[in-house]
């Protein structure tokens, strides 16, 4: 009895070392794990139409709930442990060999992978998801979110061109989500583009949005106003003119139309738009006299153009005069120039008046007896002098 219970004890032995060895040569189960819970969130995210929640996925995976899908195909497990051990071309390899039951599995896989990796890591999840697009080019759905991905890193251009292609498709499942993907795509573009200034790029983006007849004459009307804002007039009457009887925008372009027509007449009249500085709640304007740079504040209340008496020692004195000014009247020097030149125009034997004229952003003040010699318009908005030297008669 003894020895029968001995080697009963013996057999036992033996039989746990072996279990404890083959347990050890099994390989991780992480996978399988990681793959019932992307199994549920699909499920839940195909139950209820809605993306999987992101944020249970940095929940430790032991505190999640084991509701799983059901499936019979045999290489699912592979195809899970090589997307999460980053074998994407292989399990991408594994894509092209599915039936059309296990196809449909991976896809629900693929879109949780997706949006997992793209809270960690964008860039890669891009690339992948160009990889996918290469080999299955009818999924639409990963399509645009390819170009949220782009719109998100405000990448516009690559955004753009692949809403373009989805829009060219047509497909009448998925064409309200394209359009207002589209929609919102260039409205975020176009306010980037405005901001940084790049208006040439604008004209470009708009122009292309034209010639592909997107939104009747939505974008026409968007740049006439922005060649009316950049003061080129010409442009933008003849794209409104083009939608002067659009149903939609027609009174619209009208109203400006009207404006421009007026606006091109004007600048059509003055000669010479000088750009101005300012200093303080003044504008300044460059100027050379006697080919001496000076920077000159605009006072059209002041009867002679007046210069600090250090800026120009060689002006002639022909002789002394009393100035009323702000501050009281002061005693001064009236002198003449040779030259007065702004930009290419010139007025020579130029009266000046010369006293002492302290201002850390000027020269001195530039009077009437230069804006007599021109028809002019100062527009305060846009920093400009309008100049049109007057015909002698």
């Amino acid at each position: 009895m003894f020895q029968v219970l001995f080697a009963l004890i013996i057999g036992v032995t033996i039989g746990w070392n072996f279990h404890l060895f083959y347990s050890s040569l099994e390989p991780n189960l992480q996978p399988s794990s990681e793959k019932k819970f992307w199994e549920r969130q699909t499920a839940l995210a195909t139950q209820s139409n809605r993306e999987p929640n992101h944020s249970e996925a940095s929940q430790p995976l032991a505190a999640v709930s084991t509701v799983t899908v059901e499936s019979n195909q045999t290489n699912d497990s592979d195809f899970y442990t090589l997307l999460y051990q980053n074998h994407f071309s292989n399990a991408m390899a594994l894509y092209l060999e599915a039936d059309e039951s296990t196809l449909r599995e991976y896809k629900l896989i693929l879109k949780a992978y997706f949006y997992n990796l793209a809270n960690r890591d964008p860039i890669k999840t891009i690339e992948e998801i160009r990889h996918y697009i290469e080999i299955d080019p009818v999924d639409i759905e990963m399509r645009l979110y390819l170009a949220e991905l782009y719109r998100d890193k405000q990448e516009f251009e690559k955004a753009l061109d692949v809403l373009f292609e989805l829009y060219d498709l047509q497909d009448e499942t998925y064409l309200s989500q394209v359009e207002n993907n589209l929609n919102s795509t260039i409205e975020t573009y176009i306010e980037q583009l405005k901001e940084n200034k790049n208006f040439a790029r604008l004209i470009s983006l708009l122009e292309e949005l034209i010639d592909k007849n997107l939104y009747n004459g939505k974008y026409t009307m968007r740049l006439a106003e922005l060649y009316y804002e950049l003061e080129s007039y010409r442009q933008a009457q003849a794209l409104l003119e083009e939608i002067a009887y659009d149903p939609t925008y027609g009174a619209k372009a009208q109203t400006l139309l009207n404006t421009t027509k007026g606006k091109k007449k004007e600048q059509q009249y003055y000669s010479h738009m000088i750009p101005l500085g300012k200093a303080k709640s003044q504008y300044t304007i460059e100027v050379l006299i006697n080919s001496t740079p000076l920077t000159l504040l605009l006072d059209t209340g002041a009867s002679y153009t007046f210069l600090d008496e250090d800026k120009i020692p060689s002006l002639q004195i022909e002789k002394e005069i009393f100035l009323h000014t702000a501050g009281g009247e002061i005693v001064a020097h009236l002198a003449k120039a040779d030259s007065i030149r702004v930009q290419d125009l010139e007025l020579t034997d130029f009266a000046v008046t010369l006293a002492p004229f302290k201002r850390q952003n000027a020269d001195g003040l530039l009077g009437m007896n230069f804006f007599s010699q021109f028809d002019f318009k100062i527009d305060q908005d846009k920093q400009l002098l309008y100049l049109k030297k007057k015909s002698n008669k």
